[in-house]
C-alpha cells in the first residue's frame, strides 16, 4: 500500500519589516502576518532527496502548528523561493550577510508567483494550517537538486493593511510534532493478477486478485499488464495504468465499470475492449482526472469512456467513444486518432486527427484535421489552419477563423446558422453551399482577407 513519510524543515525563521536588519532564527515562535504598520514573513528549507519516483507522489502536505493568533483573518501565500538564504543571517533586507534579496526587501519579490502557489489563513483563530504543495515538492526533486526553498508572505499585489497574524512553532520546537513539516504520500504500484487464486473471478474489489493480496486504495496505482479481464467491481485508485501488454478487457461493449480516480488513467493496450465510467476521488484530488490514450488499435474491441475527465488522445488507431457530458477538454493528436464526443466540450484541440462532435465546442481549434459538427447547442468559436476540413451540419457561433483548409456547409440541411462573423485568410476556403438554395450564414458578416468564398446562386445576401 502507499507509504507516508515526514520531512521536517531544517532551516526556517521569520523576517520582520519593522526590524529589517535583525535576524530572528532560533526564536521560540515565528510571527507572520500583518502587524500595525509592518509585515512579517517566514522562509523555510526542506531536503526532499529521499524520493526517487516523484511522479508517484500523491500528496505532499505542508503543516504549520500554531501557538496563537491575533487580529482579523488575512490570506498569505506559500510559494517557491528562488533565492537561497542563510538561516542565521537572513533578515527582511538580506538573504544572507551582504546579499540583498534580488526581488526587493521582504523576499516576496523572490517568490515564484508565476508557478504554483498556495493560500493559508492567519489571524482570527485560524490555528494550524495544512496545504498540499505537491507540485513544488515534485519540482524541487526534478529541477532544484532536491532542495525546496519556500516563502510564506503576502501576495505582492496585496496592499491591504488590516491587521491579522499568527504565531507558528519553528524547527527548533522541543516537541518534534509541532515543527514545520511535510507529510509525503507515495503511491504503491499494485498489479492486477486476476483470478490467480479464484479461477474465473474478475472482480477488482476482491483482494486476492491483486499482487499485494489487497485491492488498491485511493492513494495507490493500479497496474494491468496480463491477459485477465475485469468483469465486475468498482476500482478506486489514484492512478490506473492499462499497459501495452494487457490483453484482457475492462467491462464489455454494452456494460461499463466504474473507476474512481484521483489523478489519471493511462491506456496503451492495443488489444482490449474498454468501457469505463470515470469518477473523481474527492478526498484525494479536487482536480478533474486526466485520461491519456495512446497506441491502441482496432485489433479487438472498443475504447469507451464516460464520466468526469479531460482526454488526451495520441495514435489511438480506432474511434474512441467519449461520453462527454462532464468532460471539459479534449486534446487529440496524430493521423491515426479518431474520436466521437456526444455532448458539448468546453475546449477541443485537434492536430492531424479526426472527430465527430455531436454538440460542438465553444473553443474548437483544428490543425490538419477532419471534423464533423452535427449540431451546436452552444456558441462556438472555430479556428482552422493547415489542410483541415470542418463540416458543419449546424452552427451557432462566436466566429469562424479560417487560416487554412475549408469549412463546409454542404451537408447542412437548412438548420439555422447564426453568429458573430467569418474571417477567411489567403489559404482558407469558406463553402456556404448546402444544395437547398437557402441563405446560410445570413446573420453573419464575412470578411475575406485573400481567402475564398463559395456560395449557391441563391445566396446573394451573404456579404454585408
Amino acid at each position: 500500500m502507499s507509504t507516508s513519510t515526514t520531512i521536517y524543515a531544517d532551516k526556517d525563521t521569520d523576517i520582520r519589516e519593522n526590524a529589517p536588519d535583525t535576524n530572528y532564527s532560533g526564536n521560540s515562535y515565528m510571527r507572520v502576518g500583518q502587524y500595525t504598520g509592518a509585515r512579517r514573513h517566514a522562509v523555510f528549507h526542506f531536503d526532499v532527496s529521499g524520493y526517487s519516483a516523484p511522479s508517484d507522489i500523491v500528496t505532499a502536505k505542508l503543516y504549520l502548528t500554531a501557538f496563537g493568533d491575533t487580529g482579523n483573518t488575512r490570506t498569505m501565500k506559500v510559494a517557491r523561493l528562488n533565492q537561497d538564504f542563510v538561516e542565521s543571517e537572513v533578515t527582511w533586507n538580506e538573504a544572507s550577510d551582504g546579499v540583498a534579496w534580488t526581488g526587493g526587501a521582504g523576499g516576496e519579490g523572490n517568490g515564484a508567483f508565476t508557478e504554483p502557489n498556495y493560500s493559508i489563513s492567519v489571524g482570527d483563530g485560524e490555528g494550524d494550517q495544512e496545504v498540499d504543495i505537491k507540485e513544488l515538492v515534485v519540482d524541487a526533486i526534478k529541477r532544484r537538486g532536491n532542495e525546496l526553498w519556500l516563502i510564506l508572505c503576502f501576495d505582492p499585489d496585496d496592499t491591504a493593511t488590516e491587521t491579522g497574524a499568527s504565531y507558528y512553532y519553528p524547527s527548533e520546537a522541543l516537541a518534534t510534532s509541532k515543527r514545520p513539516k511535510l507529510e509525503v504520500v507515495v503511491a504503491e504500484r499494485i498489479k492486477w493478477v486476476g483470478a490467480a487464486q479464484l479461477p474465473g473471478d474478475g472482480d477488482v474489489e476482491n483482494d486476492r486478485n491483486w499482487s499485494s493480496l489487497t485491492a488498491p486504495t485511493s492513494t495507490d496505482i493500479a497496474l494491468f499488464t496480463n491477459a485477465v479481464s475485469v468483469t465486475t467491481g468498482d476500482l478506486t485508485c489514484w492512478r490506473c495504468i492499462i499497459g501495452r501488454t494487457y490483453r484482457g478487457d475492462y467491462g464489455t461493449t454494452g456494460s461499463s465499470l466504474d473507476m474512481e480516480i484521483g489523478d489519471s488513467i493511462y491506456v496503451a493496450s492495443p488489444y482490449s475492449t474498454l468501457n469505463v465510467n470515470v469518477n473523481e476521488v474527492d478526498e484525494v484530488s479536487a482536480t478533474t482526472p486526466e485520461l491519456y490514450v495512446a497506441d491502441t488499435s482496432s485489433v479487438a474491441g472498443t475504447v469507451s469512456f464516460n464520466g468526469k475527465y479531460n482526454a488526451h488522445l495520441i495514435r489511438t488507431r480506432q474511434d474512441v467513444a467519449l461520453s462527454t457530458s462532464e468532460c471539459s477538454r479534449i486534446d487529440a493528436h496524430g493521423s491515426r486518432v479518431t474520436f466521437t464526443a456526444d455532448s458539448t466540450v468546453d475546449v477541443v484541440r485537434i492536430t492531424k486527427a479526426g472527430a465527430t462532435l455531436d454538440d460542438g465546442s465553444p473553443d474548437l481549434v483544428v490543425v490538419h484535421g477532419t471534423v464533423q459538427v452535427e449540431r451546436t447547442d452552444t456558441d462556438t468559436e472555430l479556428t482552422l489552419a493547415g489542410n483541415s476540413v470542418v463540416d458543419y451540419l449546424a452552427h451557432t457561433g462566436n466566429g469562424i477563423y479560417v487560416y487554412g483548409g475549408v469549412v463546409r456547409f454542404t451537408k447542412n440541411t437548412g438548420a439555422p446558422v447564426d453568429g458573430e462573423g467569418a474571417w477567411v485568410y489567403p489559404k482558407g476556403v469558406l463553402d456556404t453551399r448546402n444544395g437547398s438554395g437557402t441563405v446560410i450564414l445570413s446573420g453573419e458578416v464575412i470578411y475575406l482577407y485573400g481567402g475564398k468564398l463559395v456560395i449557391d446562386a441563391a445566396q446573394n445576401t451573404l456579404l454585408r
